[in-house]
């Protein structure tokens, strides 16, 4: 040996004190060995986060060699402390078979592994080359296995301490961020900002916020990803990758992800990690990480993902909160300008007919026809006024039902009757078709007639001159089926999802062509459900009428009635006797 082991002991403890970097601990290392050993080349490798053992310090070494050996070792990682091996000489030892060529063109013609142990695992190696066949001397590699305890050591510890400072930096960024995500109202901007967020602390290839839209999930925002990628829908039928934390290390050899292959290939995508946003339980978005090289991520990058998802679904529900809370607000505004606008037209045709009445004398026919005036826009006011207190009353919780045996098709034609002045007025036909016997239901017959007109006005309302509206009752499985369809203006699948909501109208306060107050689909909505029945829409959209559906349940030996006569009626219409 070229100085004595504690010389250089004493040196390397010195350097790797004042060491600011791992490479810094590596060229020490390096130095230390080829002081203590005297050899002619060296080189220092350490496995990395993949399980790959590559060079960190090195010295003689051409960029052909390193790379035509890099990633070989005799050892696996992590392994017991293994035994140092020697090649006295490449030119005849059987286990430089593989690299005599590499070897003879590096003139390398003896060499030596030395494993670098930390915890008593290993963690890397050192390699000893020389020019000439020749022995390593046994306190050469004793030294260097020593130089390597003290640098295994050194470099975990030096790992550990910038992996914290890491983690440090990733929380200060995740930290400082949060405040302003919390406090966004839109949650576009929120989903971009998750995005651009995952790049900076997280090492993936590429990145996608998808969100849950009704049975569908689709990408809200992205980074390094392919347009015909990020435009693609992926139907939630049980197999997608969103709903629970997934780590995929080959998404070719998955069974999970089996469905989605074709579209990874495309993308170049070899790996991915999907990380869940729930809102109250219930996935509403995912952060997905993509690698176009295999991946397996480590503690750290899975804590922080977890941690950057409970950010983003906290920031993405306050967001859409805030944002329903402003729409709710400007809702009800709206809706007081319609109040107004409701109250004040009948108020100011009474008024204006009253004073007619004590201003002037008339004769008994205009005296009539003002009074029908008055009392027509009198019911008008009590029917907005009824409106307001049915939905103050749903809201609290108030509304109470009188059960009893009725006759739906009754109800229907009762208030079918009430409402052909009007549809005749507009020259609308109401056509109407019943089975042949009656369909029995355990309701309120005040509140089941209030659930039919408010149907057959809304129809007749958004209906054009001259146009049609069907009304049909029928028994389905057991359930009571009104339903009320129209040719009329229809519903835009932006505000169909909106129809049922209270305080909703597709037209704006300022350009409204039809009167009301929007609460008459709340009003049927809720009443429905109280008597334990369903109401459902549906329309093709602007121009193509509307068909609203209404079930309610039938009484247990009603419906098993109208079942087996539906079922004898099946049987004789094929043949049966």
């Amino acid at each position: 040996m070229n100085s004595t082991l504690t010389d250089v002991l004493i040196h390397l403890s010195d350097a790797v004190g004042n060491a600011e970097t791992l490479h810094d601990i590596y060229d020490a290392a390096l130095a230390g060995v080829r002081q203590a050993t005297g050899v002619d080349r060296a080189a220092l490798l350490l496995f990395d986060d993949d399980g790959v053992i590559r060079f960190k310090a090195w010295s003689g070494l051409s960029d052909n060699y390193r790379a035509a050996v890099e990633g070989h070792t005799p050892w696996a990682q992590g392994a017991p402390p293994p035994d140092p091996l020697i090649i006295e000489d490449t030119t005849t030892d059987a286990m430089a078979a593989g690299y005599r060529d590499i070897l003879a063109r590096e003139h390398i013609r003896s060499l030596a592994f030395v494993p670098i142990i930390s915890r008593r695992q290993l963690v890397g190696k050192f390699m000893l080359y020389r020019n000439q066949p020749q022995r390593f001397e046994p306190g050469e590699i004793a030294a260097t296995l020593t130089i390597g305890y003290q640098i295994g050591f050194a470099v975990e510890r030096m790992r550990s301490l910038k992996g914290e400072e890491h983690v440090r930096e990733r929380l200060t960024v995740l930290t400082d961020a949060s405040e302003r995500l919390l406090t966004s109202l839109n949650v576009h901007a929120v989903v971009d900002e998750i995005v651009c967020l995952a790049q900076r602390v997280l090492s993936a290839d590429a990145y996608a916020v998808w969100r849950r839209d009704g049975n569908n999930w689709r990408v809200a925002a992205s980074r390094d990803l392919s347009k015909s990628y990020t435009k693609e829908v992926i139907t939630d039928d049980g197999r997608s990758t969103f709903s629970a934390p997934l780590v995929i290390e080959d998404v070719s050899q998955a069974a999970r992800v089996e469905h989605r292959r074709a579209a990874y290939a495309r993308e170049g995508i070899k790996s991915l990690v999907s990380i869940p946003m729930s809102d109250h339980g219930h996935p509403s978005a995912s952060l997905v990480l993509y690698y176009r090289s295999h991946h397996k991520p480590t503690d750290l990058e899975l804590r922080v993902a977890i941690a950057l998802s409970q950010i983003a679904a906290a920031a993405i529900r306050n967001a859409r909160l805030l944002t329903e809370a402003q729409e709710g607000n400007r809702l009800k505004d709206e809706f007081l300008a319609t109040l107004s606008h409701e109250l004040r037209t009948p108020l100011n045709v009474i008024l204006g007919r009253t004073q007619m009445l004590s201003a002037s004398r008339m004769d008994e026919t205009t005296v009539a026809q003002t009074a029908e005036t008055i009392a027509r826009n009198g019911l008008l006011l009590a029917r907005l006024v009824d409106d307001l207190l049915d939905v103050s009353r749903i809201t609290l919780g108030q509304v109470r039902l009188d059960p009893q045996t009725l006759s739906l098709d009754a109800v229907v034609t009762t208030v079918t009757s009430g409402l052909e002045p009007t549809a005749r007025a507009r020259a609308i036909t109401i056509s109407l078709e019943q089975p042949d016997g009656p369909i029995a239901l355990l309701a309120d017959a005040t509140r089941l007639q209030q659930v039919v007109w408010n149907l057959l006005t809304n129809a007749i309302k958004f209906t054009p001159h001259g146009g049609r509206v069907r009304i049909c009752i029928e028994c389905r499985a057991g359930q009571a089926a009104l339903i009320v369809s129209d040719n009329g203006v229809g519903i835009s699948p932006e505000f169909l999802p909106h129809v049922f909501e209270m305080f909703r109208q597709a037209e704006s306060a300022k350009n409204r062509r039809h009167g009301g107050l929007g609460l008459g689909l709340s009003i049927v909505r809720r009443l429905v459900e109280l008597h334990g029945g369903s109401v459902t829409v549906e329309s093709k959209g602007s121009g193509h009428g509307a068909t609203f559906t209404v079930l309610l349940p039938m009484p247990v030996a009603t419906a098993s009635r109208r079942d087996a006569a539906g079922s004898a009626d099946a049987y004789e219409s094929m043949g049966g006797s």
